[in-house]
């Protein structure tokens, strides 16, 4: 059936995107609820998320969203008033309820219904709250003084200034002669120590003296709840004495919505900055209100457009410095060339400003995409029956998006991997001697010019000689191969397309599939991923990934008259050899380097078949050591030309993956140099060295023509 909305295209869009927010927002906070257990500031986040998007959805006209968000956000409310309890149960319902938001969401995209059941949701929604459905518990009420709206509003001013809110309530001993003075002392106390917002029974009542043994205060103070109780407790005749956060309610909040103030409606713009407004004083808060307002939405496919133009000044911007070399070398240097060298500085200043202004705002936080793991390790460890305890760390890292929007399927795959291979069942691992939860850590940080990623879990590890056997068996590698193998190499064999190490296939691996995926993923970005992993510790992957896809620092490099750039960020150093350094090990070119072994590629023989260079007439040889982690390798060149930024375009639509090239480049001059993938050129050598008993020489790649 198709649907219409009551909004413009722009409109549409825009909610989209805040619903997307606000989903993604319920889901995290709902796994981080069952996790840390009842955080009335955590209920109180997820509540308003709904209340936010239930209220947006409503002016939209999308009734069934707002039908089950209304539902979800009434759920909250008997949590936020401690009428219920968190049990595995109401996460798992909780959960539903999101993806269904998310598939509601995305009928705004296909303006088609979705077969979601909102009817058959409320119903569950209301058998919990009801106390009707299975592992749920209902606690009585402990509150009897209800708040109007105006009192309820002075109480959120009070939380958001760093105060809290406390019912107290107090019984006189009914053998006290005045109990209404006693009760009067009470107020007098509460007074000193916060405002009172409402008795029962009410202060004027107290004072004169017609009223019983017992009241409830409510009350905010700066003071702590211990303080409090030392207070009150120490007044005589009192026989009881309870005090506790009071937890604010929504009285008739269906007819309130369409009633509020405009004082709440700044209030709830107010709350909407969240527990970073807790403790701020009013001018601090008006000033997050303020900065808050000037962040706007930019379409990605601006950003990128306008990346390009940056891209496109970088290149006229080298130019303009060939253009003053030339006339340097040309002994052409007077008035007017004195004055283009100038505007070139100038030009290149603000180029270098504006391309560093543009990367930011292509800079994400990587936690854009963690957000999206707890609840994939949530139903993967409910599924295969284990206890997992999932960490994440380092999710503020900043990474550009290009590279943001490759990396959630190469992680999505690891985690599988580390949850069905790695972690051990719960008997399984008490046998072994570890708790019976296991951990999984993601990590990310910032190191030189990359981000590295970090997946580690505490499971039952590799075996590196269980995996050369395996691979053995199913004709990967031969016998005399896996001997030469280090452990290194083994575990480097579960990249290979179609290998696994699971037993027999399930829902989640045995395919052979995922880490082939994995490895190749990354490998388009120019990142790296290594394996370190001990049989009965554990298992851990380290993901290189580069900054950003677009503009890096590049060494430009000759071949057989053809320009090659190599990006900076790999380079390790540049070396000058003689022919009679190189010695042949395991059939491969090597050099020995500061006591190690580098093993040497030479370029021109790569990537041009037809004019392979005569190695007798080498005199002298440049060599551009590259490299990631531990991994080196050596890329003998003709020639060496110069150090310069480069923006670089994808070859993908045009030629399609190509070994060892990741793209190409125009340089200052207008032509076109090819760019190197040394990523892909160490893995090469590194399977050579694998598999050197089959084959004898270096694979060609196929001859790429450049303008």
């Amino acid at each position: 059936m198709d649907l219409v909305f009551d909004a413009s295209p722009e409109d549409l869009k825009v909610f989209i995107q805040e619903a997307e927010e606000l989903i993604q927002q319920l889901d995290g906070n709902i796994l981080r609820l069952e996790k840390e257990g009842h955080d009335p500031e955590l209920v109180q986040e997820i509540f308003r998320a709904a209340h936010t998007l239930k209220g947006s959805s409503g002016m939209l006209g999308h009734e069934r969203m707002a039908e089950l968000t209304h539902a979800v956000e009434t759920l909250f409310d008997k949590l936020r008033k401690n009428e219920m309890v968190i049990t595995t149960e109401l996460v798992d319902l909780l959960l539903n309820c999101v993806d269904a938001l998310k598939a509601l969401k995305d009928e705004c995209v296909t303006l088609k219904a979705s077969d979601v059941e909102v009817g058959v949701l409320c119903q569950k929604i209301q058998a919990f709250s009801n106390g009707t459905s299975q592992g749920h518990e209902v606690k009585e009420n402990p509150l009897a003084l209800s708040l109007d709206q105006d009192e309820m509003h002075t109480i959120n001013r009070a939380e958001i200034a760093g105060q809290q809110a406390f019912l107290v309530s107090v019984s006189v001993a009914s053998d006290c002669p005045m109990p209404s003075v006693r009760l009067y002392q009470v107020v007098e106390e509460l007074q000193s120590l916060g405002k009172i917002i409402k008795s029962n029974p009410d202060i004027k009542t107290i004072e004169s003296g017609d009223c019983g043994f017992s009241a409830e205060v409510v009350f905010v103070s700066s003071e702590d709840q211990t303080r409090i109780e030392s207070v009150i407790k120490a007044i005589s005749e009192l026989s009881a004495c309870t005090i506790r956060p009071y937890q604010m309610g929504t009285m008739q909040e269906k007819d309130s919505d369409a009633e509020t103030s405009d004082e709440a409606v700044v209030d709830e713009r107010v709350a909407d900055l969240g527990p970073a407004a807790r403790g701020k004083s009013p001018q601090e808060i008006k000033q997050m209100k303020s900065s808050a307002v000037k962040t706007v939405r930019v379409d990605v496919e601006r950003l990128d457009h306008l990346m390009n133009l940056v891209g496109e000044l970088v290149i006229g911007k080298t130019r303009l410095l060939q253009i003053g070399a030339e006339l340097a070398d040309n002994g052409r240097y007077d008035e007017i060339s004195g004055t283009l060298n100038e505007v070139t500085a100038q030009i290149g200043q603000i180029t270098n400003e504006l391309q560093e202004e543009v990367m930011r705002a292509r800079m994400l936080p990587i936690e854009q995409v963690f957000n999206k793991f707890p609840r994939l390790v949530r139903d993967l460890a409910r599924n295969t029956g284990k206890e997992i305890n999932f960490v994440i760390k380092g999710q503020e890292t900043e990474i550009d998006r290009s590279v943001l929007e490759e990396i959630s399927d190469p992680l999505i795959h690891i985690l599988r991997n580390a949850i069905d291979h790695g972690i051990e069942l719960p008997n399984e691992r008490k046998k072994a001697g570890k708790p019976a939860q296991g951990n999984i850590y993601l990590c990310a940080r910032n190191e030189e010019n990359y981000i590295v990623v970090e997946v580690i879990d505490d499971g039952r590890g590799m075996d590196p000689q269980k995996l050369r056997q395996k691979a053995i068996r199913r004709g990967f590698i031969t016998p005399e191969a896996a001997e030469k193998m280090s452990d290194r190499d083994a575990f480097e064999l579960i990249f290979l397309s179609g290998f696994s190490t699971a037993e027999c296939v399930s829902e989640i691996s045995g395919r052979g599939v995922g880490m082939d995926v994995v490895r190749n993923n990354i490998k388009k970005i120019n990142g790296s991923v290594e394996i370190e992993s001990e049989p009965g510790k554990g298992t851990k992957f380290i993901i290189k990934l580069p900054l950003t896809l677009v503009i890096v620092d590049a060494l430009i490099v000759v071949l057989n008259g053809k320009l090659y750039a190599i990006p900076l960020g790999v380079v390790k150093e540049v070396l000058r050899l003689n022919p009679g350094d190189i010695k042949m090990v395991d059939k491969l070119e090597t050099v020995v380097l500061r006591g190690n072994i580098l093993p040497l590629l030479r370029l021109s023989e790569l990537f041009d078949q037809a004019q392979v260079a005569d190695r007798s007439q080498d005199d002298d040889l440049h060599v551009v050591v590259v490299g990631y982690g531990e991994n080196r390798v050596g890329l003998i060149v003709n020639r060496l030309v110069s150090k310069m930024e480069i923006m670089i375009k994808s070859l993908g639509d045009y030629l399609g993956d190509v070994e060892g090239i990741s793209g190409a480049t125009i340089l200052g001059d207008g032509k076109v140099a090819l760019v190197i993938d040394p990523v892909s050129l160490i893995v090469k050598v590194d399977t050579q060295r694998a598999l050197s008993n089959q084959a004898s020489k270096p694979e060609r790649i196929r001859t790429l023509k450049t303008a």
